[in-house]
């Protein structure tokens, strides 16, 4: 009951970030026709403000945490705005270009402000835990992509109920996702409800080669799964010409990484943390040069290229938190370490997001669809070769 209890807020988590990342700019793109380069660098500006936010929200997390303040409670506080925001951001009042550029950017901004309060404060709870703190992170991992894969596939059951298009079913997702969400306030309030011991402020900040060293590598992975994300309903809707089937493609690849979490819990409790994200890392690669091999005759064969990506990026969502944990153990200052991860995550999908969307786009407002693939598949596998290497050098 206390692993339902804690990760039953990722699900709501997930569901709340997934349609902001994945869906947001082709929302905005075909239903307001607003230039994709525009949407592209009000996204960027906005996350680019967001990664800023982070390493302050960890550092005064703490500050909170060493006054006795529970993390529930800065939890709670922060969640305030995410009711609001998310029904704002996909049902806009006007469509007045210039209106929609301001309502875009300044809902954007107090979102990711609120899932930043609640996230890092969220994920630290698993560093002051005496229990096995693999199966907590496994649990939680596992509820976040079923969170995942309900808000992928929600979308295609809204539309065809409503006869509405794609997009305009994500005006609707705010029916499902406010209830759970305040569930998960609710479990997680009640059962992680404790305080810490105060913190040595003079050392709040990391200063460790080694942190640093796992944290570039962590950015080089994670810019190289962010690409995908961010490019995937392009790559379906223009590469493969199968629109409809987005949500079949996003499903069986989030199912697949839910249950590989708990497979690759086995494998690093055999051959270790670091072989073991290896192994994931070079299985990505050689999975994504076949991804840009596929043409819309053959686009059957993504389903396979869905399901065995999906179970290598389980160790991505296992093994940094882990390897993380381990290495704070001792110290008293460790919401900060969870931030400066948070805002690894944050710039390395505002960095996927300025380069894929500018280059897949074309100076007439447009698609360079022969950029597509390349975007989607090439360039992700050769980060990860990268990432494979300087694993090596933690």
């Amino acid at each position: 009951m206390k692993k339902i209890s804690y990760s039953l807020l990722a699900f709501s988590l997930s569901c709340f970030s997934i349609p902001l990342y994945i869906h947001l700019a082709n929302f905005y793109f075909n239903q307001y026709q607003i230039s994709l380069a525009l949407i592209s660098l009000v996204i960027f500006l906005c996350r680019f403000c967001d990664c800023i936010f982070d390493p302050l929200i960890g550092y005064l997390s703490d500050y909170l945490i060493g006054k006795k303040i529970k993390r529930t409670t800065i939890i709670l506080i922060g969640s305030l705005p995410l009711f609001l925001n998310f029904y704002f951001i996909f049902n806009p009042f006007y469509s007045d270009e210039k209106f929609l550029i301001y309502w875009l950017g300044g809902n954007l901004i107090l979102l990711y402000f609120s899932l930043s309060i609640i996230s890092i404060n969220y994920e630290s709870i698993i560093s002051t835990l005496k229990e096995k703190r693999s199966e907590f992170i496994a649990a939680r991992e596992f509820m976040q992509i079923l969170g995942i894969l309900m808000v992928s596939i929600l979308p295609s059951i809204i539309a065809k109920k409503l006869a509405i298009s794609y997009d305009q079913s994500l005006s609707y997702l705010w029916v499902f996702i406010l209830p759970i969400f305040a569930l998960g306030l609710f479990l997680l309030s009640k059962n992680f409800n404790q305080t810490s011991a105060p913190i040595n402020q003079k050392q709040a900040f990391p200063r460790d080669s080694k942190f640093w060293k796992l944290s570039a590598i962590y950015l080089l992975n994670s810019v190289a799964v962010a690409i995908p994300a961010v490019t995937i309903r392009f790559y379906v809707d223009e590469h493969l010409k199968v629109p409809d089937l987005n949500g079949n493609f996003l499903g069986l690849y989030f199912l697949s990484a839910a249950f590989s979490v708990f497979i690759w819990v086995k494998i690093i409790a055999k051959i270790g943390q670091e072989k073991s994200w290896i192994i994931s890392a070079l299985m990505s690669a050689i999975i994504f040069i076949f991804a840009a091999l596929i043409s819309a005759e053959n686009y059957q064969l993504f389903y396979l290229i869905c399901f065995l990506s999906g179970f290598a990026v389980g160790c991505d969502l296992t093994v940094p938190q882990l390897i993380l944990v381990k290495l704070i153990k001792d110290r008293q200052n460790k919401t900060i370490h969870f931030a400066i991860f948070g805002f690894i995550t944050k710039i390395s999908l505002a960095i996927a997001t300025l380069i894929s969307l500018t280059t897949i786009s074309n100076q007439n407002q447009g698609l360079n669809y022969a950029a597509i693939p390349i975007v989607y598949a090439i360039i992700p596998s050769v980060l990860k070769i990268l990432t494979a290497f300087f694993i090596k050098k933690i």
